[in-house]
């Protein structure tokens, strides 16, 4: 049997065990989507294309984050949000994110992770709800709310570019606007503004239409 099919077969058992898990588990052959279970669609079997249709800003996040592990051989820890389909509802995941080894090579990635219940109530959570600071109703786009989440995260904007591959340039405007709606001066005013109820049902109302993932770790 030729290396190339070991690593196959060896591939074809890590699906077989995360196949019907309860675990969420999404598999690379290199930078290939491979595999998708059901606990991330909500449909049996290997969902790649599905998945791709229903969740395609999550779909380039995870093909960032792939390219992210493969260049640095290293694992990552992230913070996933599954939108609503037909399939399944909106979930939260708490994602471990790890190359794949086989005879001393690594030939692909495993994101594997289990779901935070109530999904609304963990990303209040994540985000450390409590201030004494007064806003006035406010309202964020996705790209603004993601960013925000970044920073509450504890990564500049720098850090948050590279982690959302977008420009620095293109962050650093998200903010400047995002400062503009709290009336803010600075960076500690802006992560004490977002911690207002009123800011954080602005920025679940903005990530709830669609999936995303946030590196944590």
């Amino acid at each position: 049997m030729h290396k190339t099919n070991k690593a196959d077969h060896y591939l074809r058992h890590i699906r077989r065990f995360v196949a019907e898990s309860d675990r969420a588990a999404v598999i690379y052959r290199g930078t290939s989507l491979y595999f998708v279970n059901r606990a991330v669609t909500g449909k049996v079997g290997d969902n790649v294309l599905a998945f791709k249709r229903e969740h395609p800003q999550l779909a380039k996040h995870y093909a960032h984050q792939v390219r992210q592990i493969l260049s640095n051989q290293s694992i990552i820890e992230t913070l996933d949000y599954i939108s609503e389909t037909e399939q399944a509802q909106a979930a939260i995941y708490r994602m471990q994110k790890r190359p794949i080894y086989f005879e001393g090579k690594v030939i692909g990635v495993v994101f594997e992770g289990m779901q935070l219940k109530k999904a609304e109530l963990a990303l209040y959570q994540a985000l450390n709800i409590a201030t004494a600071k007064e806003i006035v109703d406010v309202h964020f786009t996705q790209a603004e709310a993601v960013v925000l989440v970044a920073l509450k995260s504890g990564y500049n904007a720098r850090q948050a570019s590279n982690m959302l591959n977008v420009t620095h340039k293109a962050v650093r405007s998200r903010i400047e606007r995002v400062m503009a709606k709290l009336n803010v001066k600075n960076r500690d005013e802006l992560l004490e503004a977002a911690r207002h109820p009123k800011a954080i049902t602005a920025i679940t109302t903005a990530l709830i239409n669609e999936s995303f993932s946030i590196q944590i770790g």
